[in-house]
Formats: structure tokens, C-alpha cells, sequence
């Protein structure tokens, strides 16, 4: 039983679980330990604390809080607070952070090292090799959601950041759009379609893409009282060069001693002629360590169907990456990443370091 004071749920005219939730709000000792803060999607996450603390005793605060978080997500009475202030169908922010990070090819440009194939060779102009560095700038952030119906909502985002290089004149500017459709369907089970469109511009290249998601869930509780979301869908991948239509798996996990796990593997169409994924897998493992959460990230794939001149290009990737927050506003993050062409020109081996500001907010609603 909860040490937190107070009114019973049978006291209250509304359902337990949702009561039980709010008091994970306030109590965050019992059940954000083990739900919140390390991962998962907001359905797993407040599945999660429904289960945690349902049944225990709670005050009239936690009601209101609660009935706050039920109708972001599109609960249309929340908790029925008899005279309580509606929600706005809307709400929107905006902020800013500094950005700072080791960057491996700035410019954009090419390997220093000569394209080889079979017998012939080439060699780029010293001019149009990559420069590697640190760069630092400014990120600005638009953040909104709108309730769409009963257990329906909507959430749109765009990203634009502004970097320049400590060493050169080279410059990075990059977009992120997303747009996403959350939709309860019922006995835990969900609907969601995403789209993103990316854009980044360097000093020598440009680079951009689109992604079409349509995925379901389905959350469950199973053995020693993890709580799951199995995630299946499709995905279409749009580049200025090619189209490729994907299959993505996943499964995120809660674990009742504050860990957080997710693995996801996606499965790419093969295009003719064209270097696309073949294979991704992609995992994820979040735990508290001295009270802040330490993020480990790992993934592999494997990339086919690509030629040059004749000659096969296929490709193998790894990554991994750990992040902690070093300070009050700080997260580092730090990793290696490694790139295994079947032409050699492509080869890479390069460092990841970074440090993540945490966003000065500007408004909100």
C-alpha cells in the first residue's frame, strides 16, 4: 500500500485505474521509477502506471492532475471533475538550444582516399574532401497536439537547426517535420500513422527524405509483470533517387525494476540497381544510475542491390552509443560507428560525440 495520504478510491465517483494513474503523478516513488523517463511510447507508459499503483489511495489533487493527462491524450470527460475548466483541443510550444557536436563529414564531401575499381582509378579534387570537426549553433523547436476525438489525437512537429564549423566557413542547416495520428481502436490495442520529411544542406551536397508509417499495437502485460507494446506496420521510404517500401517489427518493454528495453528490425524491399536496406536491427537499453538515466544504443544492417560502373556495392553497418545527462541542462553522448563496403572508397570508421542542451522554452499553450 501507498504511504501517500488519503481519500480511498471507492470514496470517488470515477474508475480506479484511472485515479491510479494520477497518483503516480504525485507519489513518482512507487511507479515513474519503472514507467516513466526511460522510455516507451505515452500509451506504454501510462499502461505501465495503470497497472503499478492501480488500486491504491489517493487524494483530490491527484485527480486533477490526472484528469489533465487523460484528456491530452484524448479522453473526452477525463476524470468527470464536476466544474473543472476544459481542456484546450489544442496546445503548442516553442524553444531553442544550443547545439555543439563532433561532425565527421561537414562539408559534405568526398573520402581523401582514391575510388578504386578493378583497374582503373579515381582521385577527388582536394577541394571536394570532407572535413571533420566540431560545429556549434542553434536548434529551434515547434511542438503541437490537438485532440481529434475520444481516445484520438494529434501531434506535429518541426526541428530547424543552424550550425557552423569552429574551423572552416562550412555551414549545416537541417529541417525535421513529422506529423503524427494516434488512435486507441480498443482493449489495448492501437492505430498510429506517421509521416517525416528530412532536409539537410552542406556546403557541397544536399540531402533529403520522406517516411509514410502506418503501425499497430498491441500492449500487454507478461511474465514477472513486464509490460509490453508489440509494434507492426509499413513504412515508404522516399529519396530524390529511388522508393522503398519496408517492414518494421518491434517490441518495446517496462521493466518492473526500472529498466526500459526496445529492439526493432525493419526488412527493405530490394530496388533494382540501387544501394537500399536490407535488413536493420536496432536495440535500446535505459536504466537509473545514481538517479539519472543512462541511455546504451546499438544497431547493425545490412544495405544490397547497389552498383558503380559494374561493379557490386553492398554495404554493413554498426553503431553503438551511450548517453548520460553530465549536468543539469547537459546530456552527453558518446559512440563509434563503422562502415564495411564492398568498395572500399566507402569504408568508414568514425567517432560520435556530442553534447545535448536541454531547450529553453519560449511559449506555450
Amino acid at each position: 500500500m501507498t504511504t501517500c495520504n488519503h481519500a480511498n478510491i471507492s470514496k470517488v465517483q470515477v474508475p480506479s485505474a484511472l485515479l491510479a494513474l494520477a497518483l503516480a503523478l504525485l507519489c513518482p516513488s512507487l511507479a515513474s521509477a519503472s514507467c516513466l523517463a526511460l522510455g516507451g511510447g505515452e500509451s506504454l507508459q501510462n499502461y505501465c502506471l495503470l497497472n503499478a499503483i492501480n488500486g491504491k489511495k489517493i487524494d483530490y489533487r491527484t485527480i486533477t492532475t490526472i484528469d489533465t493527462r487523460l484528456r491530452r491524450t484524448g479522453s473526452s470527460l477525463g476524470v468527470n471533475i464536476p466544474n473543472s475548466k476544459p481542456l484546450d483541443k489544442f496546445t503548442a510550444s516553442y524553444s531553442v538550444r544550443p547545439v555543439l557536436r563532433y561532425e565527421t563529414n561537414i562539408n559534405g564531401g568526398n573520402s581523401a582516399a582514391p575510388l578504386v575499381l578493378g583497374n582503373a582509378v579515381f582521385k577527388a579534387a582536394p577541394e571536394l574532401n570532407r572535413v571533420s570537426g566540431t560545429v556549434a549553433g542553434l536548434a529551434a523547436s515547434f511542438n503541437g497536439r490537438t485532440v481529434s476525438g475520444d481516445e484520438k489525437y494529434i501531434t506535429y512537429r518541426l526541428n530547424m537547426g543552424y550550425a557552423l564549423s569552429t574551423l572552416t566557413n562550412d555551414k549545416i542547416t537541417s529541417s525535421h517535420a513529422n506529423i503524427c495520428s494516434f488512435n486507441h481502436l480498443g482493449k489495448s490495442w492501437y492505430l498510429n500513422g506517421c509521416a517525416d520529411k528530412y532536409y539537410s544542406r552542406k556546403t557541397i551536397t544536399d540531402s533529403s527524405a520522406s517516411t509514410v508509417k502506418l503501425m499497430a499495437s498491441h500492449i500487454f502485460t507478461g511474465a514477472s509483470k513486464k509490460h509490453h507494446e508489440f509494434k507492426f506496420g509499413v513504412k515508404r521510404l522516399f529519396t530524390p533517387s529511388y522508393m522503398q517500401d519496408q517492414l518494421v517489427l518491434g517490441i518495446d518493454t517496462l521493466h518492473p525494476g526500472g529498466v526500459f528495453t526496445g529492439l526493432e528490425a525493419t526488412i527493405g524491399k530490394p530496388v533494382p540497381e540501387t544501394l537500399v536496406t536490407h535488413i536493420a536491427v536496432a536495440g535500446r537499453v535505459s536504466f537509473k544510475i545514481a538517479g539519472k538515466p543512462l541511455n546504451l544504443s546499438a544497431s547493425m544492417a545490412t544495405a544490397t542491390g547497389g552498383l558503380m560502373l559494374g561493379f557490386v556495392r553492398d554495404e554493413k553497418r554498426a553503431s553503438i552509443s551511450a548517453s548520460y545527462p553530465v549536468g543539469r541542462n547537459l546530456t552527453a553522448t558518446i559512440g563509434y560507428s563503422k562502415t564495411d563496403n564492398t568498395i572500399d572508397y566507402f569504408d568508414s570508421a568514425t567517432p560520435t560525440i556530442a553534447i545535448q542542451f536541454s531547450a529553453i522554452p519560449l511559449w506555450g499553450k
